[in-house]
This record gives C-alpha cells, sequence and structure tokens, in this order.
C-alpha cells in the first residue's frame, strides 16, 4: 500500500471516529441545568396558542406536533384526566411529550418522554403578548450532540410569554424543584435564574477554564 493511501486512509477513520465521538458533560451549573430545560421546554411555548384555543373549546382530545427549527419532532399528546400529576393547577393542561431527536439550533438533540402540566397567566384582552407560561417537567430527557448528558426534572419552570421568543436575549425564569444532570444534582426554591438564550449550552471544560 503506498504511503499517500494509508495517511488518506488514516485520515479517514480519524474523522469518522472524532464524528462519532460523544458530546461533552453539561456544565454551567444550576444556570447551565436552568438554559438546557429552557431550550427543551420549546415545544410546550410553541404549542401554546394551540393549547390555549383548546382549553377555551372545552376540546376533549388534543395532540400536538412540533418541528424542530434544525431537526426532529416533539409530539405532545393532551392528557385529559390529568393523571400524570397529583396537584396541578386547576385549568392546567397536562401532556405527555415525545422527543425525538428535536433540535432547535442543529447542536444538541433531544430524545425521550417526560409528562408536562401546562398553565397561563394571561391578559385576556391579549392572550398571545401578556403574562407567564407556567410548565410543570416530570421525566427524563437524554442529550446528543456537543452535549453528551441527561436531564431528569421535577421542577416547575414559569417565564414570561414576551420572553419565549427573544432568541440571544436575557431571559430570567423562575424555577421551584430539582434538575438532575449526569454531574450533579440542581435544587431550586421558587429560584430566580438568568441566562441568554442563544443556543450556546455551557460544557464541563467551560467550567475548569
Amino acid at each position: 500500500m503506498k504511503h499517500g493511501t494509508r495517511l488518506a486512509l488514516a485520515a479517514a477513520v480519524s474523522f469518522t471516529l472524532a464524528a462519532c465521538a460523544p458530546g461533552a458533560r453539561l456544565g454551567g451549573g444550576k444556570e447551565g441545568a436552568a438554559e438546557a430545560l429552557f431550550q427543551a421546554s420549546s415545544p410546550a411555548t410553541a404549542a401554546r396558542g394551540a393549547a390555549l384555543r383548546a382549553l377555551k373549546s372545552g376540546a376533549s382530545k388534543v395532540d400536538i406536533k412540533v418541528s424542530g427549527q434544525k431537526s426532529g419532532t416533539a409530539t405532545l399528546e393532551w392528557d385529559t384526566l390529568g393523571t400524570l400529576f397529583v396537584g396541578i393547577p386547576d385549568g392546567a393542561a397536562v401532556f405527555k411529550v415525545r422527543y425525538d431527536n428535536f433540535s432547535d439550533d442543529g447542536k444538541v438533540f433531544y430524545n425521550g418522554s417526560i409528562s408536562l402540566a401546562v398553565s397561563f397567566d394571561f391578559n385576556e384582552t391579549d392572550d398571545s403578548a401578556s403574562g407567564n407560561i407556567n410548565i410543570r417537567f416530570k421525566g427524563k430527557l437524554d442529550m446528543s450532540g456537543e452535549i453528551s448528558d441527561f436531564l431528569d426534572a421535577d421542577v416547575t419552570q414559569t417565564v414570561a410569554f414576551s420572553a419565549v421568543a427573544k432568541s440571544g436575549a436575557s431571559v430570567s425564569v423562575v424555577l421551584d424543584g430539582h434538575i438532575q444532570t449526569a454531574s450533579e444534582k440542581h435544587t431550586y426554591s421558587k429560584e430566580t435564574v438568568s441566562f441568554t438564550a442563544d443556543y450556546s449550552l455551557a460544557k464541563v471544560e467551560d467550567d475548569k477554564a
């Protein structure tokens, strides 16, 4: 075998191994976990209009499929009996959500199934522009791509409607509960956490830099 051919094969093998290598662990501590959860909540916020209309119409069954901006889907199946949670707020829409390679940034991909209880504090005259969306998360999502980790959450996230569409802007959320990752468990007690929603999740090596 010629020397040039061997080098080409070695380069191809190295490229393949690099492409298949697992991503880094999620970093950033409590803020990093909060931002990853916020990123994973985009199907619920994207579906809020359909959910609000369904709640107002008294529909008995609604299934909503949301496509990731870069990859995959998230399918929200409405649990009309509310059997997935105990003590959910009155009027909350309860969903079982299946993530299939869902990604809004093409960098981090979410897979798995979680339960969501979604409720709204909104202005009756303009419910699409003002108020808060409250999302109770319960379950585990696997993360792959640039981040190789998981989110095992039992937590409520509250965020203003006006914040969910502001990519690249500073976002503040209120969290109550806990988020477990591969590295540690983060506990929040109605705690306000702020971060920049720019699809740039922190990695463990960033914490050490």
